[in-house]
């Protein structure tokens, strides 16, 4: 079996289009500098910026080893870690979006104090079904849906 199942994982063309496209933009003020009146450390803040578009990493996976679902965000070292035991959740809520409720949900992990801890931030309809419905088959947990 597998050590991990992988849920989410954000899109690297895009983050690797406009972080580049803000590197670009931060290397070409440097070559102009003596041209420019724009203040450096926000030269310095668009180009930390970039540098985060361009190699950070947003995953959700659940651990198969440890029985825990982890949502990690991660550059070259790791940022932020979160682990959530499998056995905390006592069901997983697939809820629409407030602004765009055709188009946009969330995937939500209920717990046995009645808490929810939203796990994948707002995204588009599909993938959000996609994932509640993984990770309730790979859990055994049941997934309420808003229909």
């Amino acid at each position: 079996m597998e050590k991990k199942t992988t849920l989410w994982r954000n899109n690297r063309f895009i983050s690797w289009f406009f972080g580049g496209f803000i590197l670009i933009v931060v290397a070409m003020n440097g070559y102009f500098l003596d041209t420019n009146d724009f203040p450096i450390p926000a030269w310095v803040a668009l180009g930390t910026l970039g540098y985060l578009l361009f190699f950070a990493r947003h995953e959700i996976y659940l651990d198969h080893e440890k029985n825990e679902l982890v949502r990690r965000l991660r550059c070259f070292y790791l940022i932020k870690e979160q682990r959530i035991p499998v056995e905390a959740i006592e069901s997983i809520e697939l809820s629409q979006d407030k602004l765009q409720p055709r188009k946009k949900g969330a995937v939500n992990l209920i717990f046995a104090n009645g808490k929810q801890f939203n796990l994948s931030g707002t995204s588009p309809l599909y993938k959000a079904s996609k994932i509640a419905r993984q990770l309730g088959e790979l859990t055994g947990k049941p997934v309420k849906s808003f229909n």
